[in-house]
This record gives C-alpha cells, sequence and structure tokens, in this order.
C-alpha cells in the first residue's frame, strides 16, 4: 500500500471519528438520537456486511489472542509500510516479517 492513509485526508478522518467518538458518548449520557442534528431516515433497510482493510496473522502480545495464535484485526486506519506500523480500529501493530 503505498498511501499510509488508504486514499482518505488524515484531517477529514480524524474529524470524522472525533465526531463519531462524540455522538456515542452522548448516546451513552442518555442523549436522544433525535435530539441530534443531521439524522437520517432510512427506509426499506437491511443490516448488512462490506469488506474493510484489515491484518490477517499471528499474533503476538494481543490483550485477547493468545501468543501464537491466528487473528484478524478490526478495520484498518493507517499503515507505514517504511516503520511496518500500522493502526486499527482499536490499537497499533507492529509488521514483522514480510506480507504473504
Amino acid at each position: 500500500m503505498s498511501d499510509a492513509w488508504l486514499g482518505q485526508n488524515p484531517r477529514e478522518l480524524v474529524r470524522s471519528l472525533r465526531k463519531l467518538a462524540d455522538d456515542l458518548e452522548q448516546l451513552a449520557e442518555g442523549k436522544s438520537p433525535a435530539a441530534m442534528s443531521g439524522v437520517v431516515k432510512i427506509r426499506e433497510f437491511t443490516i448488512s456486511r462490506r469488506t474493510v482493510p484489515c491484518l490477517v496473522g499471528t499474533m503476538t502480545g494481543h490483550p485477547t489472542i493468545r501468543d501464537g495464535s491466528p487473528g484478524i484485526s478490526t478495520e484498518l486506519y493507517y499503515v507505514n509500510e517504511r516503520q511496518k506500523l500500522v493502526r486499527t480500529a482499536n490499537r497499533f501493530y507492529k509488521l514483522i516479517g514480510d506480507p504473504l
């Protein structure tokens, strides 16, 4: 991957994630979603899944996956191949070796 930010503008990504965290915090504090601005209505909907970039590999030092066991990360937000550093939705990963 040649672009560390996976094709996203870093400032816009940070702004978007900060807004998400603020909205979730307001919900956790009991604020009604109807009171929030920008609520979109959707009809004839279904819950689906979509493919997002992630890491698959053998983990070491993960808080819930036993060392040496296979695992799948959450969505990637930042990849720096030169530093072998990745940031997912939940944590940083240090890439060891070369990709398969």
